[in-house]
């Protein structure tokens, strides 16, 4: 049962009525509460245990009480005076804010379709409703939150108290489908600076470092990261090797040299860049390749061959006589290896 938080033996004490109502998450006793003329927003406190306790309101309770209905019923009873957004307890939670982190769905559809809610207001502790339900995996949570459309839109880049954006915490977590979410919204800034304790970051040094080889691809192939400011910034080949990442070192010694032009590399590049074609072109995996699959290489690495060109090349590298295109024998006639 709620007590009254207020204190002082001179003032009126609080009717805790709503409050008691919705934490036993009855809809007769909230009805029968706001037929009466309680105070909506009458805050009080929750006594757990003899070693605890913790104020709250009726909207909080009825937010987390894991009844719809409740909250349901509160809502279109209440009236236009009822603060949705109140922070209560230790990490100042908003009812928003705490069923975003770990509750009920449909208590998060039915606080976001409030005229009055702000769902940019979270936890003083913690962060807004988006980077709590994306460091929580809540991958519906972060569906609504990107749909609404209210009055106040969601910033979706504002950064949690830890530091870190939306994109980031999803990252953090290991939340690839929250992250492929969020890039999908184009007001998402995917390359936006963590402000973390051990210093700045991004959504994409974040995934090199946790090793998280789809994320980083996911980043990357969406064209919403700057691959070679993250480089120069963040070192992540060198991040990714000294860890012993090799897929990672691999994955993105592929990237960044696919994107470089071969003049512009030096001679232990341009033999890795034509290597990583002719592995792209040999997708049997055979170990060699044939005049069929010289022009698409070509074209990889940035050389477009006419016909001609392709037959004559062909014709050269076929040292064999077997119509096999070895890599030793393409790196020599293309690089001069």
């Amino acid at each position: 049962m709620a007590s009254d938080a207020a204190g002082g033996a001179e003032e009126a004490p609080v009717d805790t009525s709503l409050i008691d109502a919705c934490v036993a998450a009855s809809v007769p006793r909230v009805k029968e509460a706001l037929a009466r003329g309680v105070d909506v927003n009458a805050a009080a406190t929750i006594v757990i245990d003899a070693h605890a306790a913790r104020p709250t309101t009726a909207v909080f309770e009825a937010a987390v009480c894991g009844d719809v209905a409740v909250l349901d019923a509160l809502l279109s009873g209440a009236g236009p005076e009822l603060d949705v957004n109140r922070r209560v307890g230790r990490l100042r939670h908003s009812p928003l804010g705490a069923v975003a982190a770990g509750g009920d769905e449909a208590a998060v559809a039915a606080l976001l379709a409030h005229p009055s809610i702000d769902p940019n207001v979270g936890s003083d502790g913690l962060g807004a409703p988006l980077a709590l339900a994306c460091a929580a995996g809540r991958v519906g949570v972060v569906q609504q939150l990107l749909a609404h459309r209210g009055e106040i839109t969601v910033d979706v880049n504002s950064l949690s108290r830890s530091g870190f954006p939306p994109i980031a915490e999803a990252v953090k977590g290991g939340h690839e489908k929250i992250v492929l979410l969020l890039l999908e919204d184009e007001r998402v800034d995917a390359d936006k600076e963590s402000e973390g304790a051990d210093g700045p970051s991004t959504a994409l040094s974040l995934a090199v470092l946790a090793d998280a080889r789809d994320t980083v691809a996911a980043l990357i192939d969406s064209g919403r990261v700057d691959l070679a400011a993250g480089e120069a910034k963040f070192g992540l080949l060198a991040a990714a090797r000294d860890r012993g990442f090799e897929a990672m070192f691999e994955l993105l010694e592929r990237y960044f040299l696919t994107r470089a032009p071969l003049e512009e590399l030096d001679p232990t590049a341009q033999v890795a860049k034509l290597r990583y074609a002719f592995a792209d072109a040999d997708v049997e995996r055979r170990g060699y390749i044939t005049k069929d699959q010289l022009g698409d290489l070509a074209a990889a690495v940035g050389t477009e061959l006419e016909q001609a060109e392709i037959d004559e090349a062909a014709i050269a590298l076929d040292t064999s006589g077997d119509k096999k295109i070895q890599f030793e024998e393409l790196a020599a006639f293309w690089l001069g290896a």
